[in-house]
């Protein structure tokens, strides 16, 4: 039987522990727990953003890129959803879909510069330096002291170089 919302303890344990396994890379086990949950698009966010970390972690990359375009529509102040979406659709189709997301992100997060700052992480990451400093300049066009954390960014070493 799964426990619904209206029981904030419980609802709120689970949570905590699924958040806790996936702390620990233990993503399996944090489905486990959000399984246990009733949680449905529409109610509460905070679950599906533990899923979709989770199904990153798992690399169920097809099903993360249809439950964060979806969780990323009905919550589109949340942001973490549009990153998810953006990060898991390079994986299923490389090289392609972040100007999709980019397109349907609200406009306070595309002026943010944030969007395209973790855009130009994950470009760096997956060694296409050319797409990162173009979605990095994006990033500190918008927002000049994203520079300031960029230059630090690990991830960022090799486009600064």
């Amino acid at each position: 039987m799964k426990l619904k919302a209206q029981d904030p303890v419980g609802f709120r344990q689970h949570l905590v522990a699924a958040e806790g396994y996936l702390d620990l890379g233990m993503a399996d086990e944090a489905l486990r727990e959000l399984d246990s949950i009733e949680s449905g698009l529409g109610e509460d966010a905070h679950p599906l953003r533990l899923r979709c970390r989770a199904l990153i972690g798992l690399r169920e990359w097809v099903t993360c890129v249809r439950l964060a375009t979806e969780a990323a529509r009905m919550y589109p102040e949340e942001g973490e959803f549009f990153l998810h979406w953006a990060y898991a659709l390079r994986k299923v189709r490389p090289g392609s879909g972040a100007g999709e997301v980019i397109e349907a992100a609200p406009e306070p997060l595309r002026r943010s510069g944030v969007l395209h700052y973790n855009l130009a992480r994950f470009e760096a990451q997956d060694g296409n330096m050319e797409r990162a400093r173009g979605y990095l300049e994006e990033a500190c066009r918008l927002n000049p002291v994203i520079a300031l954390s960029a230059r630090r960014d690990p991830a960022l070493k090799s486009v600064w170089n």
